[in-house]
């Protein structure tokens, strides 16, 4: 589609490559500030990648780190548990959540963060909550059918592929999954000059 950075990621190879490009962009755009078109990247079924340590590592620092630079994560899957959302950093780091009809209350739970807020009771067909910055809205999704779709603008990726990923690269960006002298330098910085800075800026996994 237009504005796509690269190819599709279909395995969780690929998905390494594309995530390391993400965490070159977002320390990047750390170094070197200034205003950047927002970056968003949509994963469906997240435990395919969550299951992989390398995968689950980065997506863990691209959403304690990513809003601030404009780098933005949507992660769906049909199988909401604790499990899938790996160790609990990512799912904390997710702060606008979006609940369809769910099979039971845990399973809600997981998806919108409170055991008040009943996915389970939804009626189905494109009925949904969405919990973000302190509001709740009860929506209905639209169904686009394929025939539509099809009828979307489509380009070509600005890449035609991604790198390989780099075992040492990605080893070394989220081992331990702190925070370095120079993470935590840029991010009060960004703290300080954020149009939001009246709520924490960054958060330490």
């Amino acid at each position: 589609t237009a504005g796509l950075v690269g190819p599709v990621a279909t395995d969780v190879a690929a998905g390494r490559a594309a995530l390391q490009w993400l965490m070159t962009e977002m320390d990047r755009r750390y170094e070197h500030g200034g205003t950047s078109r927002p970056i968003v990247t949509i994963i469906d079924e997240v435990q395919s990648f969550t299951e992989d340590a390398a995968c689950s590592a980065m997506l863990s620092k691209l959403t304690a780190k990513g809003r601030e630079c404009r780098v933005h994560i949507l992660a769906g899957t049909q199988n909401p548990t604790i499990k899938t959302l790996g160790d609990g950093s990512l799912k904390r780091n997710l702060p606008g959540r979006c609940g369809l009809r769910v099979t039971d209350p845990e399973a809600s739970r997981v998806v919108m963060g409170d055991p008040t807020l009943r996915a389970d009771w939804l009626k189905g067909r494109g009925h949904a909550l969405i919990s973000a910055e302190g509001a709740l809205h009860n929506v209905q999704i639209a169904y686009v059918p394929e025939t539509e779709l099809r009828r979307v603008p489509r380009g070509a990726p600005r890449l035609a592929q991604w790198d390989e990923a780099d075992p040492e690269v990605i080893g070394a960006r989220t081992a331990g999954q702190k925070w370095t002298a120079d993470d935590l330098a840029h991010a009060i910085a960004f703290a300080h000059t954020s149009p939001k800075a009246g709520r924490p800026a960054f958060i330490k996994s």
